[in-house]
């Protein structure tokens, strides 16, 4: 008896410190009292000693922030917000509260781009049954001054939306507690944003119990509301940038003639796109955007314009443009949104303005290296906004500038921008696609304007500049300084920021053309590693497996008006590679039908001038010396592919354009091949190397008698090499842009796999589903009698994810996979598989992991990523290319279940005490 004594002493005192070992709070027990007694002071709600709040971590008469109905016949309820709790900024804290700072987590204060967080506690019990299951609460809010002139200062970390329109910022989120004897705690937090400097935020937040063990109950109305919660002050200063980005709608440069339908035919000057984009970035000193902030009104800024040329002739000093004298002045065409809009309409102050132009059409006016001007205020609260604020800032403003001022070595124009509307999100792309970055984490930008530069192109060959006919390059250097801003008061406030580019008008053909090669599959997947923003880019690494069949891309890249044409090769191994007459014909229409850049920014299809050739190699030589530097004049040439297969096969085709062009990108897309190797590696059988390469004549004059040959002098090293098991050793050189071959890779066989979840969003007390969709791709005219191919399948799950033991199942089969622990605290779950004759399918991998939130990384929403590698002796590419992942996202939930486990140790008295103990932060 006594030793069973000292047994549930000693089980008792354990819970007690287990109890004091916890972070903030846990219900004990049930409820004694369900009726609280409360008094009124100031509009807030003190709570009295019986109410069971006292248990949960709050000592007598301690103001808390609570009023509602706090239970029914079926349960206790109590919810509430401790204002200690609040944490109002997150580490690293400053020494001040000067704009821009704050001091400490708990001083009233939010740095802008930092959160405020809101620890809403819940305790459920029963009155009638031992445990509820499933009970069902909603929390919903509103922030108070979340949306101020035009700005959304702040929002909701989860299920949060933003009304511009109606200037609401509010959230509405669901959460389920699987069953009582859990204590609750949910983080509310507050997201600010680039809040004007000195804005008080407040949230108004209810919860409320909507079912119970699947019944409605919301007649009951069970619910807490907080109405009373002390504001924020917000705390930033204006950090506002500018930046240039050159070739706006996809133009470096066209003829002026292009806007100026009465421009004379013999006017030879030059239109250049660029853009302005204004953004914040992080504070000096900071690695962040916390403190960071935008203007609130109107911002002033000139552009300053300059010019020199230099010349290829070393004699010849470089001259510095005057516009008082010799030079014509650089001019503003016009500016305006950047927009899918064609039409443009010219503005005031703007050359287009002053010449009395109407409008004029604008070529792919959305295409722009930075965000799109505006979304359109009738998808401002669309379901799925997300596909215009990915590249698009909510509202640029009105753009306005002044008569340009021509001083001797300057043309400067006075500039400003207001009215412009600050989202809660803002762009990372560009304007005309969703995959190529513009903006990196720390660059909110909220403003872009298009602007066209007109250049009067007078050192051109025998130009008014340029009677010596020397070659040159000239130089316009544009400047962008912002002066001041106008804060919400209307004051003026100074400021000194500034950035350049220059953009370069070629009156010489070095340097003005490059030529770019790829391999793509027939329906247009991109072979090797994909090159954002621009796929015709030679890779080095690109892969097919026996029997699959290719494809070539091939750009011949132009920044120069080419008065004489050009002449384009396409040529290939054809030890390699074999040209069907089907795919010789097809290449050919679609090399006419690309076509050519006109003076004018058009495209000339199906030109007579345009001809298309089949050759046929002087040389039997496949050797990389051979096929990188082969010209025009290696190959005999006809004009029908029946022709030229009487004398041997096909090794190129011929692109003879007879015409003039301008700047743009002459394009190949049709040249499709037999892979005719079955060797692994990037070596045929006859062991020449398996590629593609592209060679151009440039013809400067119209009479054709000046020959220019690009990449004429360029070192070829060498192609990618593969050991005897596939396995990459050299990477070809040189390689990436710019570079006219290619290297082909052939392999045995191909995996990859998807990843994916039952959700995306969850709080950390749920399950998260994987599945794993494995697929093997093999050579269709392969010999599977001897198929035996290991496969390894492993999925790396990272820190913070659990495996459930037993829920594992490869294909209809429960198969627990080996696990393997890594240094970091991920865990690797690993499948294998043999194919074979009969079992030729990978089958999908499905199975549950249990968050763990004591592993999760800091913060109340963490994002983690699943990763999937497929392994054998047939795919031996980069691991990356085997490798497929899921990012999911946890939003922490606080909760201990200490309730059921006294229960059972049946020990009244600790109940009775109601023990307060701190909860942990999970």
């Amino acid at each position: 008896m006594v030793l069973n004594f000292k047994k549930i002493f000693i089980l008792v005192f354990t819970v007690i410190l287990l109890l004091g070992s916890l972070a903030d709070f846990v219900s004990i027990g049930y409820a004694e009292n369900t009726t609280d007694q409360e008094k009124k002071t100031d509009d807030v709600t003190v709570l009295q000693e019986k109410s069971d709040i006292k248990s949960l971590g709050l000592a007598p008469n301690e103001v808390v922030v609570a009023n509602g109905k706090k239970g029914s016949d079926l349960l206790d309820f109590e919810a509430f917000i401790k204002p200690s709790d609040i944490v109002d900024g997150t580490e690293p804290f400053d020494k001040s509260n000067e704009a821009g700072n704050d001091s400490s987590p708990n001083n009233g204060i939010v740095r802008t781009f930092d959160t405020v967080t809101y620890p809403l506690k819940v305790t459920i019990n029963p009155k009638k049954h031992d445990k509820l299951k499933d009970i069902k609460l909603k929390i919903t809010g509103t922030l108070e001054n979340g949306i101020t002139n035009k700005r959304v200062n702040a929002k909701f970390a989860v299920g949060g939306k933003e009304d511009l329109e109606k200037g609401i910022v509010s959230f509405d989120m669901e959460y389920t507690l699987k069953e009582t004897g859990n204590s609750l705690m949910i983080p509310v937090t507050v997201e600010v944003q680039g809040a004007e400097h000195g804005i008080k935020l407040k949230p108004n937040i209810k919860i409320q119990v909507m079912s119970v063990e699947g019944k409605d109950i919301l007649n009951e109305q069970i619910e807490q509301s907080f109405e009373n919660i002390s504001p924020v002050t917000t705390s930033g200063k204006v950090n506002v940038k500018a930046r240039i980005n050159q070739s706006y709608s996809t133009l470096n440069f066209r003829l002026y003639r292009a806007y100026n339908p009465n421009a004379a035919e013999s006017n030879r000057s030059n239109v250049f796109g660029n853009t302005i984009t204004f953004y914040i970035a992080n504070l000096p000193y900071r690695n962040d955007l916390r403190g960071a902030t935008f203007p609130n009104g109107k911002i002033n800024y000139h552009f300053e314009f300059s010019g020199r040329v230099t010349w290829d002739d070393k004699s010849l000093a470089e001259t510095v443009l005057d516009f008082e004298s010799e030079d014509t002045p650089i001019k503003i065409f016009n500016y305006g949104d950047i927009d899918t809009e064609a039409k443009k309409i010219p503005q005031e102050n703007t050359e287009s303005f002053e010449l009395g132009i109407e409008n004029y059409m604008q070529v792919n006016p959305h295409v722009a290296f930075t965000a799109r001007s505006y979304i359109p205020k009738d998808k401002w609260n669309a379901d799925d906004i997300e596909k215009y604020t990915i590249n698009s800032v909510w509202d640029s403003g009105k753009t306005e500038i002044s008569k340009p001022e021509v001083g001797k070595e300057k043309v400067v124009y006075k500039a400003s921008v207001k009215d412009y509307v600050i989202g809660s999100t803002f762009p990372t792309m560009h304007a005309h696609t969703t995959n190529v970055p513009s903006f990196s984490k720390n660059q909110k930008a909220f403003s872009t304007v298009a602007f066209l530069i007109h250049t009067p192109n007078e050192y051109r060959s025998l130009g008014k500049n340029n009677q010596i006919n020397k070659p040159n390059n000239v130089y316009y250097d544009l400047k962008c300084i912002v002066d001041s801003y106008e804060d919400s008061k209307g004051n003026v406030i100074s400021y000194n920021t500034s950035t350049s580019t220059t953009i370069t008008e070629r009156n010489t053909v070095n340097g003005s053309y490059s030529l770019q090669n790829a391999f793509f599959t027939p329906d247009g997947k991109e072979l090797g590693t994909p090159n954002l923003g621009y796929s015709t880019v030679s890779k080095g690494d690109a892969t097919t497996i026996v029997g699959q069949d290719v494809k070539m891309h091939a750009d011949l890249n132009v920044h120069a008006v080419t008065e004489g044409g050009a002449i384009i090769v396409y040529k290939w191994n054809t030890d390699s590679f074999y040209l069907t007459k089907e795919a010789g014909e097809r290449a050919a229409r679609d090399i006419i039908s690309r076509g050519y850049t006109s003076l004018l920014g058009t495209t000339i299809s199906n030109s007579d001038k345009q001809k298309v050739y089949y050759g046929i190699a002087r040389k039997n030589d496949n050797s990389f010396q051979a096929i990188t530097q082969n010209k025009e004049e290696d190959y005999e040439w006809y004009t029908t592919y029946d022709e030229a297969r009487k004398y041997g096969e096909i090794a190129a085709i011929k692109n003879d354009i007879q015409d003039m062009f301008s700047h743009g990108t002459i394009i190949e897309r049709g040249i499709f091949f037999k892979v005719k190797t079955r060797k692994v590696g990037s070596v045929n059988e006859k062991g020449t190397p398996n590629i593609i390469a592209t060679a151009a004549d440039i013809f400067p004059t119209a009479d054709r008698k000046t020959r220019y040959r690009v990449a004429e002098n360029r070192a070829y090293n060498n192609y990618t090499e593969y050991d005897e098991n596939g396995v990459m050793t050299k990477l070809q050189s040189p390689v990436k842009s710019s570079v006219n071959f290619e290297t082909l890779g052939i392999m045995n066989g191909e995996t990859s796999s998807e990843v994916t979840t039952n959700k995306t969003t969850y709080y950390s007390s749920d399950n998260v589903n994987v599945t794993v969709d494995n697929l093997v791709k093999l050579p269709g005219e392969m010999d599977f009698t001897y198929l035996d191919e290991k496969i390894e399948m492993r999925v790396k799950i990272p820190k913070g994810l659990d495996y459930v033991v037993g829920t594992a199942k490869y294909g209809d089969q429960y198969i627990e996979p080996k696990i393997e622990q890594q240094s970091d605290g991920s865990n690797h779950l690993i499948w294998y598989d043999t194919l074979t004759r009969s079992n030729k399918v990978l089958k999908k991998i499905n199975f549950e992991t249990r968050i763990n939130p004591v592993l999760l990384p800091q913060g109340n929403q963490v994002g983690l990523e699943i990763q999937n590698v497929l392994s054998s002796s047939m795919d031996t590419r980069l691991e990356k290319f085997r490798t497929s992942s899921k990012n999911i996202s946890i939003v922490k939930i606080g909760m201990v279940g200490v309730s059921e486990t006294i229960k059972k140790l049946q020990v009244k008295k600790i109940v009775i005490m109601k023990l307060g103990c701190s909860h942990i932060q999970l």
